[in-house]
């Protein structure tokens, strides 16, 4: 693995924590390799290291780095004062006691006293010494006549929590991973460049102090297609990407590694579906595995959900089928806009509607009616889940809606999210939209802040409804073309 070149600023950090831990035990097996040239004034942290990596540059040719840790080395006594009491009697002092007790997590308050088999010992706070016990503490050792004994409470890594590793093993300075994306048992990371040769300790860390994970990945680029998936490598675990996550009360399963999942979206998903009214019909552009349309069916509204990416077409159709709401979600795999244009005229293919059940089908009027279901119109909602674009695909609106199927005031409400950066992103995120709708909107859109992504971008959610001037068309304008048809897949 190629570095990059050290800092001088930083050779300066590395080479005094050498100097440092040459004074006591590292909690990694190895020893440190100083190249020559740097003899004087560079080090890398000597916690480290089994392994070698090599470094590009003229002020050295190896540098080594860590590849395995020693957990013994984690092994320590903690000292504590403690109150020698009766066996029989130990449950009543550590309740008259108990605010003045060791108190930490996963260790006891009590253990037993090596020196008599009738007596345990009452482990006091570290907070005390000889010369600052509290009042209550001395009231009790005199009125019962105690004994006051030093002791020790062995703790191992088992013991120490993550961020209190990974502090120890990582060099002074560097950014300790605390805060992660859980996707059911897999964790999410997006370590900094300079963490990059210490993946594999964190992630094995990581793992080994979070029961619930089978694998850890770091995300290797940015978001730059239109599937809306990143690169992603294995640092520890299972190479399993397959995996299921729980939202609003449904089971969704997905392959990480192939479609879009965001965890921290799930409260906006609750507060827009929440929104909906049972019996509504609602048109999901960019539905992902089905995070807003599955929620929606299930609170018996009919949903028209469509993804381009193939694999998330693939898992909302099992996310539909696994949640029970085959009745009333159906899935396509189109292009966003062509999806928009069809539904507004009412041509969603009729074979990506399976029919009713019996007990719910209507009396046919015909033949093709009973074998071919029809889309519902008019639909009340459209969501756009697209942040980086979604808000350019709104011109597939423009005269999209036929005025013999829909009138001025039944146009659809559309919910449409987008990145904005700055303090007033409003009238930014305003003109961008009207500018894709070709004109102005009829009344002001309603935005809803749903979080912030990086320091100063921010992800709103944009609520209005399309201008009717602009939205309604003519019949004949929206005539089936070929080459969308070829485009189009049947959902199923």
């Amino acid at each position: 693995m190629q570095l990059r070149v050290l800092s001088w600023y930083r050779i300066a950090v590395v080479a005094k924590r050498w100097y440092f831990s040459q004074r006591s035990p590292s909690p990694l097996i190895g020893t440190l390799r100083i190249p020559s040239v740097l003899h004087s004034r560079a080090a890398k942290r000597a916690d480290a290291c089994s392994g070698i990596v090599s470094m590009t540059s003229e002020a050295a040719k190896e540098i080594e780095v860590p590849t395995s840790l020693d957990k013994s080395l984690f092994d320590e006594e903690i000292s504590v004062l403690a109150l020698q009491v009766p066996k029989q009697r130990c449950h009543e002092y550590m309740k008259s006691l108990s605010k003045y007790l060791l108190n930490k997590p996963r260790l006891q308050n009590v253990k037993d006293a090596a020196s008599s088999p009738d007596s345990k010992l009452l482990l006091l706070s570290t907070d005390y010494t000889l010369d600052d016990l509290p009042e209550p503490v001395l009231a009790l050792k005199e009125k019962e006549d105690l004994t006051l004994v030093p002791t020790t409470v062995h703790v191992d890594y088992s013991y120490w929590p993550a961020p209190h590793v990974l502090k120890r093993l990582l060099p002074e300075g560097m950014e300790v991973p605390s805060a992660f994306e859980t996707i059911g048992h897999i964790a999410h990371l997006n370590l900094r460049e300079d963490a990059l040769p210490w993946k594999h300790i964190i992630g094995q860390v990581l793992l080994e102090k979070n029961v619930k994970l089978r694998t850890i990945v770091n995300k290797l680029g940015s978001i730059d297609n239109e599937y809306r998936v990143f690169d992603m490598e294995v640092i520890a675990g299972e190479e399993d990407t397959v995996t299921e996550v729980q939202q609003q009360g449904h089971r969704f399963q997905l392959d990480f590694r192939k479609v879009y999942w965001n965890s921290r979206l799930e409260r906006e998903h609750t507060r827009l579906v929440t929104t909906f009214a049972p019996g509504q019909v609602i048109l999901d552009v960019m539905a992902g595995i089905g995070p807003f349309a599955v929620p929606a069916a299930a609170r018996d509204c009919t949903v028209y959900a469509n993804d381009l990416n193939p694999d998330s077409h693939t898992f909302l159709c099992k996310n539909i089928q696994r949640n029970r709401v085959t009745e009333r979600a159906f899935a396509f795999n189109m292009d966003g806009a062509a999806f928009i244009r069809e539904a507004a005229a009412g041509r969603l293919a009729p074979a990506a509607l399976p029919p009713l059940g019996a007990a719910k089908r209507p009396v046919p009027s015909t033949a093709v009616q009973e074998s071919e279901p029809t889309q519902r119109l008019p639909f009340h909602h459209v969501i756009m889940n697209l942040p980086a674009s979604a808000v350019e695909f709104c011109s597939a609106f423009r005269s999209a809606f036929p005025e013999e199927l829909w009138e001025a005031g039944s146009l659809p409400k559309v919910h449409v999210y987008a990145f904005a950066k700055g303090v007033d992103c409003e009238p930014e995120l305003t003109a961008r939209l009207e500018a894709a709708l070709g004109g102005p909107l009829d009344c002001p859109a309603a935005f809803h802040k749903v979080r912030d992504v990086a320091p100063n971008k921010h992800m709103f959610c944009i609520s209005f409804t399309p201008p009717t001037v602009l939205a309604l068309g003519a019949a004949e304008g929206h005539a089936r073309d070929e080459a969308a048809s070829a485009k189009r897949l049947k959902a199923s």
